[in-house]
């Protein structure tokens, strides 16, 4: 095992000196080698089995037919293992794609390093591996190693892929990297869940599709105006009452769930956004069909919306979209294109930036449970608890119950205070920050909220921090707009 070690050592110096100092040349005490039935040797770490006690070589070979890569692609792995999965990787992407690989248990590196002979997989130039101490530390490596080789490629979007086993032995100090990599699982597991529900939707509404208005008409339509992103969580309680009057002066954009709750209050926004492939996101504006907001839909929206809704439709494409690869790319030159990843939320903000909107201002984005309040009031989902509710079984009760049913996250809010959340909020919550990241040319405030803190977006209590010298002349026009 020395020996081993003193083999891959040279390769390591040169290519990853970074890692020299995070690996030992012995088998940790936490480390059970082991001989597998083929004769290539495997192993557990404390209680994980990182691979197969039959045929490791062969389970690498299987990850990689089934991890959906091909030539030329850029892969980020979370993993090292024993690298019985790394070649056979290696060999899907070829020569122009590129393997980088992020290990953060320095016990697994160490065993890795010392039992199997890594020479080849270290030598190849399309491979690379980060490591280090902490969170902080992680992330600048990968930026670095990003832009020394990525970036100059021009390849955004790497694929990524976990191997599960070396993924349970993350140690505890490394819980943002974790979470990240825990979203991503998420992300691609929504994907496949709907993608059959989204190829169907499609089908149906493609004559529709064709048809309708394409979002490319209201691009820049919109330019330098104030504009509120109006979402379902608890904060919209906080501002509904304002509503009324600011959208004399302010633009109103809505996403589905929270239509109902503004037009139950007399209140209609300019538009709507429905993105959803179930028929939830239909029962949400199931009441409201005759009105003439305009909505803007994705192609694969559910088709009760897309049929049934009389008012004006505009129609936005994603790549990420489950239709079609060269279809897709029509619909995209045709109708406009969203980035914005995750919820309809996310979607509905690239679209905002987009159409020039500028401050934009988001209520009831919580992306969390403040109060252990799941909805804002009057929402379908609240009513529906309400409903339920009884003198045993309260409606903090049931919110409190409906949370643990999902794996509960811990956020922070404006003032430091943790709030109870979920994997996918947490994940909609780092797509809405990475939005506003890429626009930098746009403000974005977010005005009485009780939930998630987001990076790059001011917190504000009153609408006149937006625009202080014109407070008189705000209230006027709310006077006049009341007469």
């Amino acid at each position: 095992m020395t020996d081993t070690f003193d083999l891959n050592f040279p390769i390591l110096k040169e290519r990853f000196p970074c890692l020299l100092s995070l690996v030992e040349n012995k088998i940790p005490d936490d480390f059970e080698v082991m001989t597998a039935r083929s004769g290539a040797i495997t192993g557990r770490y404390k209680s994980t089995l990182l691979h197969s006690l039959f045929e490791p070589i062969k389970e690498g070979e299987q990850f990689a037919r089934s991890a959906g890569i091909n030539s030329g692609d850029y892969i980020l792995l979370y993993g090292l293992g024993l690298g019985y999965h790394l070649k056979p990787v290696l060999d899907t992407i070829g020569s122009s794609g590129k393997l980088l690989v992020i290990e953060l248990n320095r016990e697994i590196m160490s065993a890795a390093f010392s039992l199997i002979k890594f020479t080849e997989i270290l030598s190849y130039p399309n491979f690379g591996i980060v490591s280090g101490n902490d969170d902080k530390e992680v992330s600048e490596n990968l930026n670095h190693a990003f832009s020394k080789e990525w970036n100059k490629h021009s390849h955004e979007n790497p694929k990524t892929l976990i191997h599960q086993s070396s993924f349970k032995c993350i140690p505890v100090n490394f819980k943002k990297i974790k979470t990240t990599f825990e979203m991503q699982l998420i992300e691609k597991q929504t994907k496949i869940t709907w993608s059959e529900h989204e190829k169907n939707n499609y089908m149906i509404n493609q004559d529709y599709v064709k048809k309708g208005n394409r979002i490319k008409k209201l691009l820049g339509k919109y330019k330098g105006k104030p504009a509120f992103l109006i979402s379902a969580g608890p904060s919209l309680n906080r501002t509904l009452p304002f509503l009324s009057k600011l959208s004399k002066m302010f633009y109103l954009v809505a996403v589905d769930t929270s239509l109902p709750i503004l037009l139950k209050s007399q209140i209609k926004p300019h538009f709507f956004v429905s993105v959803d492939p179930q028929e939830i996101s239909f029962n949400h504006i199931s009441n409201y069909l005759d009105e003439s907001i305009p909505v803007i839909l994705t192609p694969t929206a559910n088709p009760k919306t897309v049929l049934h809704y009389s008012g004006s439709k505009y129609f936005v494409a994603q790549r990420t979209s489950s239709i079609d690869e060269i279809e897709i790319e029509e619909l995209i030159r045709e109708k406009g294109e969203s980035k914005g990843g995750g919820s309809v939320s996310c979607i509905t903000l690239d679209i905002m930036v987009q159409m020039g909107f500028d401050p934009i201002i988001f209520i009831g984005q919580d992306c969390s449970f403040p109060n252990n309040r799941l909805f804002a009031e009057n929402s379908r989902e609240d009513e529906a608890m309400i409903n339920l509710s009884h003198h045993h079984h309260t409606l903090e009760t049931m919110s409190c119950e409906k949370i643990r049913e999902k794996k509960e996250v811990t956020i922070e809010n404006k003032f430091g205070a943790k709030l109870p959340s979920h994997q996918h909020l947490h994940l909609y919550l780092r797509y809405l920050e990475q939005i506003v990241k890429n626009y930098k040319h746009v403000t974005f405030y977010n005005w009485l909220s009780q939930g998630a803190k987001m990076e790059g977006v001011i917190d504000i209590e009153s609408i006149n921090e937006i625009f202080p010298d014109r407070k008189l002349r705000a209230e006027a026009r709310c006077e006049e707009c009341a007469r």
